[in-house]
């Protein structure tokens, strides 16, 4: 099974991610948009950041929500 993965490029174990819906694809939230559901996040970091025009490559892995944990108020 390791030499399974060793063999494997980033954009093979990548492109498995998303097949499987496991994660976006990458993306510079600056320069190419953002996923909509990234959008609240994204408007945090910008105003954290100050608007910095800055190339920002994201994929964002997404969980199940049996295991998406929130934070207490």
């Amino acid at each position: 099974m390791t030499d399974y993965f060793n063999r494997r490029s980033a954009t093979e174990w990548l492109q498995q991610g998303i097949d499987n819906g496991w994660c976006t694809g990458w993306y510079c939230e600056n320069h190419d948009g953002f996923a909509y559901e990234d959008g609240d996040e994204v408007a945090e970091l910008w105003e954290e950041h100050e608007g910095s025009d800055f190339c920002w490559n994201i994929v964002r892995i997404k969980a199940p929500v049996s295991h998406t944990v929130r934070a207490k108020p």
